[in-house]
């Protein structure tokens, strides 16, 4: 009798599993098909640099916007500094 119990368990836990792990799969095929028109007309239209720069621009505003609506402290100085050094070596 224990026996059946934990195979319930492990069938209801499994057919969880498979369910999430379907979503995770659907959400990540459909965001990429969304995402890939706007990128591809951005890099006819644009430099290949240019683009990626404005890429990178609007997800790191996003990142900072999302972290100073959490409330985590803002970069130090020293941490800016850094930031620009490796953005002007990237360009």
């Amino acid at each position: 009798m224990i026996d059946l119990t934990v195979t319930k368990q492990f069938e209801t836990t499994l057919q969880a599993y498979k369910i999430k792990l379907f979503l995770a799969f659907f959400a990540i095929t459909s965001c990429g098909a969304q995402r890939f028109s706007p990128s591809a007309l951005q890099l006819r239209n644009c430099r290949l640099l240019f683009a990626a720069g404005t890429r990178f621009f609007i997800a790191g505003t996003l990142l900072f916007g999302f972290m100073c609506i959490k409330g985590e402290t803002r970069p130090s100085a020293v941490q800016w500094r850094n930031l620009l050094v490796m953005s002007l070596l990237m360009s």
